[in-house]
């Protein structure tokens, strides 16, 4: 609807933002419907403030977020592909299963964010922080990760397939140990599987 609300300082409800510019605006504590009827948002946050704005499931891929305050904003299972947020911060941000690939995080604070399986294949977050952050079952499949501070981040099973981690901090990535099967460590292998507390996982090497 292409939407002009450059400096606006309301908290609403919008109901289609496709193409809307809210550079500068102040749209803290609102929250967007309807773009799931869009593949392409296309908006301008820049420099926005959009303290817990809830995006939700919507579509809002190929805007531009750079350097707007997301801090504590929801994008649980939404649709944010090959979207601009550089600069940006995203503290403690709900992103679980939201889908981020394609997009650019460089120097983006990421901190505390909540981002269980979420989806940041192709993403470059160089220089980013994701201290703290929860990152469990996420994928970062051919990522940028140069610099991108993982101090005390949870990255249980993420897929880092691809991804340049060489100069990323805080971020150990634990090769695959094989070793000779016997009967004892078969048994020992299936009841790590059954158990609800036993968090290792046996690989069996078998010839």
């Amino acid at each position: 609807m292409n939407f002009q609300l450059d400096g606006a300082t309301h908290s609403v409800s919008y109901g289609e933002l496709a193409g809307c510019s809210c550079r500068n605006a102040d749209l803290s504590g609102g929250w967007a419907s309807g773009y799931g009827q869009a593949n392409r948002c296309q908006a301008d946050f820049t420099n926005a403030k959009l303290v817990g704005f809830h995006f939700g499931k919507s579509i809002c891929s190929d805007s531009n977020f750079k350097k707007a305050d997301l801090t504590e904003a929801t994008f649980e299972e939404g649709t944010t592909k090959n979207a601009n947020f550089q600069g940006a911060c995203l503290k403690s941000l709900r992103g679980k299963q939201a889908n981020f690939s394609g997009s650019d995080f460089t120097k983006a604070d990421l901190s505390e964010a909540d981002l269980v399986k979420a989806n940041f294949d192709g993403c470059n977050l160089t220089g980013a922080n994701l201290r703290g952050a929860v990152l469990t079952g996420a994928s970062l499949k051919g990522a940028c990760l140069k610099g991108a501070d993982f101090t005390d981040a949870s990255v249980g099973q993420v897929d880092l397939n691809g991804a340049e981690i060489s100069q990323a901090k805080g971020l150990s990535v634990e090769p695959v140990r094989k070793i000779a099967v016997g009967p004892k460590l078969k048994e020992l292998s299936e009841l790590a599987k059954k158990s609800d507390t036993f968090r290792t996982t046996i690989d069996l090497e078998t010839k």
